[in-house]
């Protein structure tokens, strides 16, 4: 059994190494019915489009630890959170309390900017002594996490020390509310203390989720990394900090879809002081809700060192987004750690009949002359095909003629062939501008491409390096075959 009381460690020596095995393993507890079918293999193709969950007070994350992914470009959040704490409120020479039982509330906004960075305003301690904390934080994707894979970000936050006239030197807190104790103290013991700037470094991995019965389709995320400022500052003070892992961070998230639109965050993080726990609820651009901090402390220490209950809500609005006029269209565009997932119809080969003869030893069929290439789907994705002299494309692990197939053989993804607008050689309205029909049809490689927007419910791409606004988009015509549409010098939408 795992006690998930994480014990106070030597000021000294091997502090941070046991803290933060221990926390991690808790962490896991938290997700343990999940991650306990979860596998590394191939993602079922009903999995969730999995969107990270919101952080009290910094934008993207978990609670209060960071993920390596950011918002989508010029995507807008706005976070409002709360808990109540018993707060002890003491002056710098430690007198009498006075208050206690305080609901503290915390607000940030946040921007997604060319889909590698974030940033934003945070706002804490709202009512509290020794003024507001007003603060920043900024977060730059440097390597983007996808479907199977791995991602990476650098980031900071910066938050205004408190100003109290006993108390100078203040610092913020990981809680976010000022307190005159937390401050550096000339030969004290946190004669160093330093929080207003937390600079940290973040890995996210993607486990995609099992395929069980009665069981919605989910995807797991677990994330590691190791900052300064409030993830390792404090622990001199012993009201503060019981234990530390010295800067060590981690999150994990279970990400279950409940329905269309509708997807629930079970999530747990270890900020290097707590561990905390909590479930969020989208729907669309809305998300609501509770959380508990501290959950690894067993007695009331502490206002730091204590279980603290709150909820969170958050809304985001998407500009760049769809231009239907949809309000869902508009605010469904949460940070993703992957950008498109196939639909649950993925190339489906028929079953064998039921009198199948049930071969012992089974050998391989040799591939039939021709190539071996990769058809790019609508939905980004690639499947693999073989191509024989004649041109015939052929499909499975049997090799079987997509014209054999036609009535029963379904390719994800929705494509512009027998599209009425793309017959007619239609202009396509985009991002305020218009794109005309250039050249014919074309094979891409699914990575060249990247999606950025839809018209009349066709995905729309660009190339993976390019940025807006686009000069040349690629409509799938049907599986493996695009068409350029490329941007009308001077051409508005709005001036038609």
């Amino acid at each position: 059994m795992i006690e998930c009381n994480l014990a106070r460690t030597s000021r000294r020596g091997a502090r941070g190494a046991g803290s933060i095995a221990r926390a991690a393993a808790c962490v896991t507890l938290v997700l343990a019915p999940f991650l306990s079918v979860a596998t590394a293999s191939a993602q079922q193709p009903d999995s969730p489009n999995t969107k990270l969950p919101s952080t009290l007070r910094y934008g993207s994350g978990y609670l209060d630890v960071p993920a390596a992914t950011v918002l989508p470009h010029l995507t807008f959040t706005g976070t409002y959170s709360a808990f109540r704490a018993g707060l002890r409120r003491v002056g710098a020479d430690g007198g009498e309390p006075l208050r206690s039982n305080e609901w503290m509330s915390d607000g940030s906004l946040a921007l997604g900017l060319f889909d590698r960075a974030e940033a934003g305003l945070t706002f804490q301690s709202f009512g509290g002594d020794g003024g507001k904390l007003i603060g920043g934080f900024g977060q730059l994707a440097l390597l983007r996490p996808g479907e199977r894979g791995l991602g990476f970000a650098v980031g900071g936050r910066y938050v205004s020390s408190p100003s109290f006239d006993d108390a100078p030197g203040s610092q913020p807190t990981r809680l976010g509310f000022a307190d005159p104790r937390f401050r550096r103290e000339e030969g004290g013991p946190a004669a160093g203390l330093s929080t207003s700037f937390t600079p940290y470094g973040i890995a996210t991995v993607l486990i995609p989720g099992g395929e069980l019965p009665l069981v919605p389709p989910y995807d797991l995320s677990l994330s590691l990394g190791y900052g300064g400022g409030l993830f390792s500052g404090g622990t001199e003070l012993d009201h503060y900090a019981g234990s530390s892992s010295g800067g060590w961070i981690g999150g994990a998230a279970a990400h279950v879809e409940l329905g269309e639109n509708l997807l629930l965050n079970l999530i747990g993080d270890y900020n290097g002081f707590d561990l905390n726990t909590g479930v969020q609820l989208d729907f669309g651009g809305l998300r609501a809700g509770v959380f508990i901090l501290g959950t690894n402390y067993g007695e009331d220490l502490s206002a730091y060192r204590s279980r603290k209950v709150g909820f969170v809500a958050s809304v985001a609005a998407c500009p760049a987004g769809s231009r239907s006029g949809s309000f869902l269209d508009r605010v469904r565009c949460w940070p993703s750690l992957i950008d498109e997932r196939a639909d649950a119809d993925t190339v489906r080969l028929p079953a064998p009949p039921p009198d199948t003869v049930i071969v012992v030893r089974e050998v391989a069929p040799a591939p039939p002359p021709g190539r071996s290439e990769e058809l790019c789907l609508s939905t980004g994705q690639s499947v693999p095909v073989r191509i024989t002299a004649d041109g015939d494309i052929l499909v499975g692990p049997d090799f079987v003629s997509i014209g054999a197939l036609r009535s029963t053989l379904v390719f994800a993804g929705s494509y512009a062939e027998g599209r009425e607008w793309y017959r007619s050689g239609a202009v396509i309205d985009f991002d305020e501008a218009e794109y005309r029909m250039e050249d014919g049809p074309r094979t891409m490689s699914c990575g060249e491409i990247m999606r950025v927007g839809e018209f009349q419910g066709i995905p729309l791409f660009a190339g993976i390096d390019d940025f807006p606004p686009f000069v040349v988009l690629y409509v799938p015509v049907r599986p493996g075959e695009w068409q350029t549409y490329v941007r009308r010098p001077g051409g508005s939408a709005s001036n038609r």
